[in-house]
């Protein structure tokens, strides 16, 4: 068992900002976000939606840690499409691609905040676990709503 204070040792020792995005995942995949982390939440699907510098250094972190990472993007010129095992060609901005796309993940996460958030809204009701909330990224997206959700 992984205690939450390990990896927050580890992301110390890391600290790099990919690392402590992966790690935030990981801890928030335990179910009751707890003290002890099961390992066997390690060997669940993450689908990382954006395949740019941020998706490749989300990827390089995960291969290190042996995590099953997948990564949608429009296509292999995109950075982390050299690095990431699985990199699937798709457009971040169609309903039909994000949705396939998250269909056999566990959790799902992005690295750009202009994609298709009907698709995630509709993963999230499947049971999926999607970070951040798709209700976070309507707030993100429109400007309006973000001067309002800080007054």
């Amino acid at each position: 068992m992984l205690t939450k204070k390990f990896l927050f040792i580890l992301i110390s020792i890391i600290n790099t900002s990919s690392y402590k995005r992966l790690l935030d995942i990981i801890v928030s995949l335990h179910p009751s976000n707890d003290i002890k982390l099961s390992l066997n939440k390690l060997s669940q699907k993450i689908g990382i939606i954006g395949g740019g510098q941020l998706g490749k250094m989300l990827c390089q972190a995960g291969s290190k840690l042996g995590l099953d990472i997948s990564v949608m993007d429009k296509d292999l010129t995109f950075p982390s499409a050299q690095i990431c095992r699985n990199f699937v060609s798709g457009d971040i901005n169609n309903y039909d691609d994000v949705l396939q796309f998250g269909l056999d993940k566990d959790v799902i996460t992005i690295e750009i905040e202009n994609i298709n958030v009907s698709a995630l809204e509709d993963l999230e009701k499947m049971g999926k676990l999607v970070y951040p909330k798709p209700s976070s990224l309507k707030i993100i997206r429109d400007k309006g709503l973000q001067k309002e959700f800080y007054l």
